[in-house]
């Protein structure tokens, strides 16, 4: 049965509805929206699910607020119930905002006031009892904490942390006694207690989004010798590329097929997939991946068909004397940002979050498949990430409907491939690129292996998790270094995005889309 969106003007704030066809919907959904908020309700057991449509909230890296036992919003102010106390003992003021009654820790900050109840307080405690003080892994299971334990007292100590007194230890306790909880300064700057230039950690290095101009001026090109030597600036020159453009270059590499496995390991573990630790991108007959072949091979991103994709793709050139072939590299974040903030103006956009595509491997015994959307959500209402790979998609389910899919995917398709979006080069030998595979997308125009030409690329990956921890160790100075040279948060990037030709232009292109602009009207 088909569906209806009742979708409120922005304008006038009347309501208006609008066919919504749900491929292989089997009940009546009916999403009822009010001041442009829509929540979509399902007759058969009226559950509530994921807003139809909801404008774009940039991704936090905010430290998560602590209430109570587990994490939580900040309480309203004014809200404490107990009479409170201050930190004693705490004679240099480092934590002035800090109050405390039987039951939680209280902090006046920013965002409102965030508490820290006791049980939390004696889950995190960092003494050696509790850490262990070699691998700094817990000592106790959480289940052991006690249900209602009070503060007895809280102090500053020596060291820049609290000691937090409670009335009770852990269950399993056999003193029948109190602790004395530690709550170190690493702990309290990691939960935005503590901000001291000893402990805080600088902002996450934010991403540039880039066209083929910025590009073209600003990617770097970096001596493989000086980034294969331990924590040197070319090292972390490479990391930081990655991070915030998800593109950056080696050159002088020596031909050496274990270069790859080289340029990988020095930032962590290879990632092995089905291809194993490494792979060769050649032409060769009976290809079993259209890599493997002298033809063109569009934008896309490796394996989505797993489950867990690898992060980072390391490509180096051994030969390039072919006619033709250069790699070809889109920034689809830019795109998938701008189209997932217009989705309130322009509802079929939503279908870009809303339908999964299947894709699909199937071949020499290796069978993997996966349904991703193409503009995937970190969380309701957050961007996190494209999905592209048209080369590598499966069969689609045959009762999906994708007239609306479709016309907001050329959209995307047409603007990651548009001439000013794709940066275009001709790998010579020794050189070696670096991208993150979830970002960008790569591709290569066809070639001729004519007259004794070769193409000859050497392969492998890294996961997210390897990456993001070796970047952790990123100099503090060198950090911030960079967020004062980026000088970014996600806000401003949505916001210069917004702001910026390429949103209006794309704005003009979706309202003048036979399609996508008729839905404005309806609405």
């Amino acid at each position: 049965m088909a569906s209806v969106t009742m979708r409120a003007s922005a304008r006038t704030g009347r309501l208006a509805m609008v066919p919504l066809l749900r491929p292989g919907l089997k009940t009546s959904t009916c999403v009822f929206g009010l001041s442009g908020s829509l929540a979509r309700i399902n007759t058969r057991g009226l559950k509530t699910s994921r807003p139809r449509y909801s404008v774009a909230q940039p991704i936090s890296y905010e430290a998560p607020l602590i209430s109570g036992h587990g994490l939580g919003r900040p309480q309203e102010q004014g809200s404490i119930s107990e009479n409170t106390q201050p930190v004693a003992n705490d004679s240099n003021g480092t934590f002035p905002s800090l109050t405390w009654s039987g039951k939680y820790i209280y902090q006046n900050s920013k965002d409102g006031l965030r508490t820290i109840g006791a049980g939390n307080v004696r889950d995190s405690c960092c003494c050696p009892l509790c850490r262990n003080p070699s691998s700094g892994q817990k000592t106790f299971s959480t289940p052991d904490v006690p249900m209602s334990p009070r503060i007895l007292n809280v102090e500053a100590n020596a060291e820049g942390g609290l000691k937090v007194s409670l009335d009770q230890d852990l269950v399993s306790s056999q003193h029948g006694q109190g602790h004395d909880v530690l709550l170190n300064g690493e702990y309290l700057a990691q939960q935005n207690i503590l901000q001291s230039e000893a402990h805080s950690s600088p902002p996450p290095l934010q991403p540039v989004y880039w066209d083929r101009k910025f590009i073209e001026k600003n990617a770097r090109f970096i001596d493989y010798d000086e980034f294969m030597q331990e924590d040197s600036a070319a090292f972390w020159d490479v990391m930081e590329d990655l991070e915030v453009l998800g593109l950056v270059y080696l050159r002088n590499v020596p031909r050496d097929d274990q270069s790859v496995v080289r340029i990988g390991e020095h930032i962590g573990n290879l990632r092995e997939t089905f291809y194993g630790r490494t792979f060769d991108v050649r032409a060769k007959p009976n290809a079993e991946n259209v890599a493997y072949t002298n033809e063109y091979l569009g934008l896309h991103q490796d394996l989505l068909y797993l489950d867990e994709q690898p992060h980072i793709q390391i490509l180096h050139c051994m030969d390039n004397t072919a006619q033709g072939g250069e790699s070809l590299f889109s920034d689809a974040d830019r795109i998938g940002r701008m189209l997932y903030a217009l989705q309130s103006e322009f509802p079929p956009l939503a279908d870009l979050v809303d339908y999964k595509v299947r894709y699909a491997y199937d071949r020499n015994g290796y069978y993997y498949e996966n349904t991703r959307p193409l503009l995937e959500e970190q969380n309701v209402g957050e961007f996190r990430t494209v999905r592209w790979s048209p080369p590598f998609q499966g069969h689609q389910p045959s009762g999906w409907n994708m007239s609306d899919w479709l016309a907001s995917a050329r959209v995307f398709e047409r603007s990651v491939n548009a001439e000013d979006a794709v940066y275009e080069r001709k790998m010579a030998p020794g050189e070696c690129v670096l991208f993150n595979n979830l970002r960008v997308l790569h591709g290569r125009k066809s070639f001729d292996l004519g007259d004794g030409g070769k193409r000859w690329l050497r392969g492998t990956y890294l996961g997210r998790d390897v990456f993001a921890s070796r970047l952790h160790y990123m100099p503090k100075d060198r950090l911030r270094r960079a967020e004062r040279s980026v000088a970014r948060t996600v806000h401003d990037l949505l916001n210069d995005l917004e702001g910026s030709p390429d949103f209006e232009g794309l704005r003009r292109e979706l309202r003048d889309d036979p399609h996508i602009g008729m839905s404005r009207s309806s609405g």
